[in-house]
């Protein structure tokens, strides 16, 4: 199967690389145009109806996020290509966005475009970018996308009392149910410390909102407000205490 697919990036280099990497190494990809800033990709964008657009984030004219917010309903697939920058990693990580850092790596363009592909042999809305896009607009109400083995569940991330490392696994509590994610609690991490989770212990992440108890001891002890207990480890007393004391 055969995916239509635009280019929106500023730099010519850019671009010629991902064209000559998608050419030779993801044959599947059939390339209908290119762009080099949001007004341009939206022209093109009305003119092809692509399945997949390859988007450079910092562009003249404003970010790909922009463009991307000019749409009611997003119909097409994402895939980001991006320098490294905290914000635009943490709202793509949330909604569980493909990226792709640049340098462009042939192994993750390939990852990502299979991904990709996939998604539309499923026939899957692109969840990830309507996310992704009302976590931009919404910046006291973010959702997180959580990969599941039968595809998505979105949370709220509010929602979310804490977090427990199980091996190579994160189990995730909310007040209704535990998901088991394939994720590393490292990887939550990196994604939540920045919107008010706190971790407490090697194996435990906590929202700072569910904090209902400090006990002392040794160990301390945390009660949360759906009645669990995690353990305060010592090195990481001290942080813990200042953001409530």
């Amino acid at each position: 199967m055969k995916i239509k697919a635009v280019i929106i990036e500023d730099e010519a280099i850019g671009r010629s690389t991902l064209r000559n990497y998608l050419s030779k190494y993801c044959p599947e990809i059939q390339i209908l145009g290119e762009a080099e800033n949001i007004l341009e990709g939206r022209r093109l964008l009305d003119a092809t109806a692509p399945d997949l657009i390859f988007l450079d984030i910092e562009m003249p004219y404003g970010t790909g996020f922009d463009l991307l917010e000019q749409y009611e309903s997003i119909p097409f697939q994402v895939i980001f290509i991006t320098a490294y920058s905290n914000y635009a990693i943490q709202a793509l990580n949330l909604s569980a966005a493909y990226y792709i850092l640049k340098p462009i790596s042939i192994e993750e363009l390939e990852a990502a475009v299979a991904k990709v592909s996939t998604q539309l042999k499923q026939a899957a809305p692109p969840l990830q970018n309507e996310v992704l896009i009302q976590n931009l607009r919404d910046k006291h109400h973010q959702k997180i996308v959580i990969p599941t083995l039968d595809g998505f569940e979105l949370l709220e991330v509010e929602a979310i009392i804490r977090i427990e490392a199980a091996d190579n696994y994160a189990v995730i509590i909310t007040p209704e149910h535990k998901i088991t994610v394939s994720r590393t609690l490292k990887h939550f991490s990196d994604l939540l410390e920045p919107l008010n989770f706190i971790r407490v212990h090697k194996s435990h992440l906590i929202n700072a909102n569910a904090v209902r108890k400090y006990k002392k001891g040794k160990p301390a002890l945390l009660e949360l407000n759906n009645g669990d207990t995690v353990p305060l480890s010592a090195s990481r007393k001290d942080a813990f205490l200042k953001r409530f004391v």
